[in-house]
């Protein structure tokens, strides 16, 4: 999400908050957290911690405590509700961050909670809370188990949701530095989606992430952090492109990636498929729609084209020929990722597995692939989710074939998938793993 969606999302949730009296938010910014303290047990991949003492990221290792924004709009409490679920069955710490104009919604979700052993309120001074992923990153020491939050420049000034979280969990803080928002000169590409785990050793970002944050990274981490071609996508995070899944294959772990490829040779052998065009959030049609009318639609390719034949309807020839483009960019990706995993001594035989995402462009041009394509991802990306557990949490896909085969890979990898509803995050140029951001460790 560019940052000036993020303040228009900021700025619609306000609007459609409850207003909470001076003397009740008084005593909520003064508590700040509500529930139980627990002391998490961890399930999921047993990976013991490497031998040597390093500093990691690493989306194998199993969850301690999930982070989630709280918005009070149904399909987002839906999410955190299927969130909640899954947690329990793996024991999982599960905190909602809710942001400062929606306190009086965030505890009335929370008096609802039949048990809430695993779920705890944190109540935010901060505004814009749903796009978890993108203000701070987790890293942990593999010896001492330590954990440390990596501030990032997200907003027009000092993160203070993510500085009330390393309070909260006694967890060390790097802060940003105050002169990054005064130069102000950080984007999207700077944003925790930015920032993908492949394993204990590489840490993947994109090349639209400025050289100061890229140093932050590589001094928080002692891992090698590869950049990968991301500046043609409009948010231009790594994690619309890749994400690393446990499976049984030889490795330990699989890598997802999206395949437009994929996605345009399974709408051609079935073209009864079809999708309906995503319908805005309520109240937010006036202004989703004035967003999008700076693109051209591509709607009507996922309801009327012929797929097979490729005839008629000339903006949807233009958008398998940016799609062939943008696939070849992920497939240079992916090689640039196998080379480093050999020069890094890593597992060499990991798994690639494509996963059906189209891209569109937000104009036509003469050549696609370049950062004035801004492309965002047409059908809900199963790329964009999270494990929990033994379950793969990721929006629901809404093109049947795209749902059958998302479900078919994880299946064979021997994890659960739970589908949410995740359109109001769709629209916003986002999905599940932008609303949440788990802190991990090893055994």
């Amino acid at each position: 999400m560019t940052p000036m969606m993020r303040k228009k999302t900021k700025n619609l949730i306000k609007s459609k908050s409850v207003r909470l009296s001076f003397v009740f938010a008084f005593l909520l910014f003064s508590i700040h957290t509500f529930g139980f303290k627990v002391t998490p047990k961890t399930e999921g991949p047993d990976l013991i911690c490497p031998s040597d003492e390093r500093v990691i990221l690493d989306n194998r290792y199993p969850v301690n405590t999930v982070y989630v924004g709280f918005w009070d709009y149904e399909e987002q409490i839906k999410l955190i509700d299927t969130i909640v679920e899954s947690a329990k069955l793996s024991k999982t710490q599960v905190d909602v961050i809710v942001p400062a104009s929606q306190f009086w919604s965030g505890y009335q979700w929370y008096k609802k909670q039949k048990d809430k052993k695993y779920v705890k309120l944190l109540f935010s001074q901060g505004e814009d809370s749903i796009w978890t992923q993108d203000y701070m990153q987790f890293t942990f020491n593999t010896k001492t188990h330590k954990e440390t939050l990596l501030e990032l420049p997200y907003d027009d000034s000092p993160s203070k949701t993510a500085a009330q979280i390393s309070i909260e969990k006694k967890v060390d803080f790097i802060p940003v530095h105050q002169s990054v928002f005064d130069k102000a000169e950080f984007g999207s590409g700077d944003f925790g989606g930015n920032i993908e785990a492949l394993n204990d050793k590489i840490v993947l970002v994109g090349d639209n992430m400025l050289v100061g944050t890229k140093k932050r990274v590589e001094m928080a981490t002692d891992q090698k952090v590869l950049t990968l071609s991301t500046a043609w996508l409009e948010p231009g995070h790594v994690d619309e492109l890749f994400t690393t899944i446990p499976s049984k294959s030889s490795c330990g772990y699989s890598v997802l990636y999206a395949s437009p490829r994929l996605a345009i040779d399974m709408l051609k052998s079935n073209v009864k498929n079809r999708i309906e065009k995503f319908a805005p959030p309520d109240g937010w049609s006036e202004e989703i729609e004035d967003r999008e009318k700076e693109r051209v639609s591509f709607d009507e390719c996922l309801q009327k084209y012929n797929w097979k034949v490729g005839t008629g309807l000339y903006v949807c020839k233009e958008l398998v020929r940016a799609n062939l483009k943008y696939h070849s960019l992920i497939l240079k990706n992916v090689e640039k990722i196998r080379s480093e995993l050999k020069l890094t001594k890593s597992c060499r035989d990991v798994e690639f597995v494509p996963m059906p995402v189209l891209f569109s462009p937000k104009l036509l041009a003469k050549n696609y692939g370049t950062n004035e394509d801004y492309a965002i991802a047409l059908n809900i990306n199963p790329v964009n989710g999270i494990l929990l557990g033994k379950s793969y949490i990721t929006g629901d896909q809404g093109i049947a074939i795209f749902g059958e085969y998302v479900k078919k890979v994880f299946d064979r990898l021997g994890v659960k998938i739970r589908s949410v509803g995740s359109t109001h995050l769709h629209m916003l140029r986002g999905g599940v793993h932008c609303t949440t951001n788990l802190l991990r460790t090893c055994r």
